[in-house]
């Protein structure tokens, strides 16, 4: 499976930024262990899906696995 993502970085933390259309529909929060795994897999703090349809009074919305 290949998930596209662009690594951000600041204040000694790490995160794995994906467009929520672009994530798999299920198993998040085990693809997010997967993922973020610094041995295993990518390596991060966390894992954000951004949601550029946002909702009421927002731009987008940010779901995060930490």
């Amino acid at each position: 499976m290949k998930i596209p993502f662009t690594k951000l970085h600041g204040a000694k933390n790490d995160f794995l930024l994906t467009m929520v259309e672009d994530a798999p529909k299920s198993d998040l929060p085990e693809i997010a262990i997967a993922i973020c795994n610094r041995y295993t897999g990518v390596g991060a703090d966390g894992w954000m899906l951004l949601d550029r349809t946002g909702g009421p009074g927002y731009d987008a919305s940010i779901r995060l696995f930490n």
